[in-house]
């Protein structure tokens, strides 16, 4: 995967900024805003994160497979999700949100895994969710938990919050078995869409692995990798 020097990385830097806040720079910066004729309305960002801010449940018109859906925004990470959605507000942009669609209600509201959902049903998840700019991930429920509330939850976000490794739950390997697969899984998921000139937006601490496994598949893409927590000083893993 190309590595850019600090000066390239600067650019790619004003490049995405620029265009998600055009009015934000002024004097010599403003030659960022530039690069608009150049990318022009051909730019597109594929932003990657663990959930997408959408929920579904079953219409009420299909109460049974295959289903129709409904489509709510869901609730947490409120200011990374509007983040996301401003990109969308330039038209110089346009911004794909690639994410775990977790469980759905039924038409009880009860909750229910995707596992068991017939080929016709997740279609129509696809089918609904790409009127809202977005592309669900189907995880079976097994490897999604090994890869939260496992990994993610149990090894990652505990050293990220300065927790030593021994405040840390014990390592289980089919935990990082699950994070591993959930990675692969996203980045076939952004392979599927993916065009020359897109730029690949990563979210946190879940898919730490994809920025290089969509890479080795992609060595030209841009990618960028945005961790929504400091990552811990060397003196922790001293």
């Amino acid at each position: 995967m190309h590595k850019p020097n600090l000066d390239e990385a600067a650019e790619l830097s004003l490049k995405v900024i620029s265009l998600s806040r055009p009015s934000s720079f002024s004097g010599k910066v403003e030659d960022a805003h530039h690069k608009h004729e150049e990318l022009g309305a051909h730019v597109r960002i594929i932003a990657a994160s663990h959930f997408l801010p959408f929920s579904i449940s079953v219409s009420e018109e299909t109460p049974e497979e295959p289903y129709q859906w409904k489509v709510t925004r869901r609730s947490g990470h409120t200011a990374m999700y509007a983040g996301i959605r401003s990109l969308s507000d330039n038209p110089n942009t346009g911004c794909t949100h690639v994410g775990w669609i977790g469980n759905y209600k039924d038409v009880k509201g009860e909750e229910h895994s995707c596992d068991s959902l017939s080929h016709e049903s997740r279609t129509n998840i696809y089918k609904e969710l790409e009127k809202h700019g977005a592309v669900p991930v189907f995880v079976d429920e097994e490897t999604a938990h090994g890869h939260y509330e496992g990994y993610s939850k149990q090894i990652l976000w505990p050293l990220l919050h300065y927790m030593s490794w021994n405040d840390s739950h014990p390592m289980n390997p089919a935990w990082w078995a699950s994070y591993n697969k959930v990675n692969q899984i996203f980045a076939a998921a952004i392979g599927s869409i993916y065009t020359e000139g897109d730029i690949v937006w990563i979210h946190d601490y879940h898919l730490l692995l994809l920025p290089e496994m969509f890479g080795a598949l992609h060595p030209k893409a841009t990618i960028g990798l945005f961790l929504h927590s400091p990552f811990p000083s060397s003196e922790l893993f001293r």
